[in-house]
């Protein structure tokens, strides 16, 4: 938690456990990386550490499987008792070098196509 606080990176990945984010939650980490943590899930989330908020926030969720990616959107959904995943979402297994590139340029730029979006609004 302190090497969080202390520190800044792009993006933050939290493997596995979700015990961990006790490390956003600790000096209100997941506040600093707002929108730049992933959540590795391997299996099912069995407890929330009293994250549940935080976990729920993930940018995204990097599943092993399709029934993993399932169970963490109906445990979110139920923390926030309705559907907050939007029609057709799904996630992307990274298959290589070249891919993992093609991503990260779109996390990039794809925020900044927005201000040129025909329905933007300055706030």
């Amino acid at each position: 938690a302190k090497n969080l606080k202390n520190n800044d990176y792009d993006f933050v990945i939290v493997e596995n456990h979700a015990s961990l984010f006790l490390t956003l939650k600790y000096y209100k980490n997941y506040l600093k990386f707002k929108d730049r943590y992933f959540y590795h899930l391997h299996n099912e989330i069995h407890y929330d550490y009293g994250c549940s908020n935080i976990i729920c926030s993930s940018k995204g969720i990097i599943g092993v499987s399709e029934y993993i990616i399932s169970t963490f959107k109906r445990f979110c959904n139920k923390d926030f008792g309705c559907n907050i995943f939007q029609r057709s979402y799904y996630d992307h297994v990274i298959r290589d070098r070249k891919d993992y590139e093609k991503r990260i340029k779109y996390i990039y730029e794809n925020p900044i196509k927005w201000y040129y979006e025909k329905i933007y609004e300055d706030e």
